[in-house]
């Protein structure tokens, strides 16, 4: 890897009875010291700036309504799901439930990575 980093995702469906769900966790680590990558970290950014991106480009992409009340409200870059692409993409990953209601999926939005 000529980037010395690397994300994991791990991804889970499971159905019983009737009832289905699905999620993803996602890890990026340096290959150099092996610490687990920030989001931060990756896109050279602040958390501050990266935390009020993430909020635009979900209103943007998927309307202000679809949300939680408060859920955008609590968003912050430090601590969200997020893995990366080539061409560097840093993908931010919401599970359901996580900031809107179920039957509205998961939610994804590209940022851009310091990374290749």
């Amino acid at each position: 890897n000529k980037n010395n980093v690397i994300s994991i995702v791990i991804s889970n469906q499971w159905f019983q009875g009737g009832v289905a769900d699905y999620g993803m966790d996602c890890y990026t680590f340096s290959l150099k010291t092996g610490k687990l990558l920030k989001l931060k970290d990756v896109c050279g950014s602040s958390n501050a700036k990266l935390t009020k991106e993430i909020k635009s480009k979900l209103v943007k992409k998927y309307g202000k309504s679809v949300f939680y009340p408060s859920s955008l409200d609590e968003i912050s870059a430090s601590d969200v799901n997020f893995y990366l692409k080539p061409g560097k993409k840093a993908i931010v990953h919401f599970n359901k439930y996580e900031i809107s209601y179920g039957a509205a999926g998961d939610f994804a939005v590209k940022l851009t990575s310091k990374y290749k």
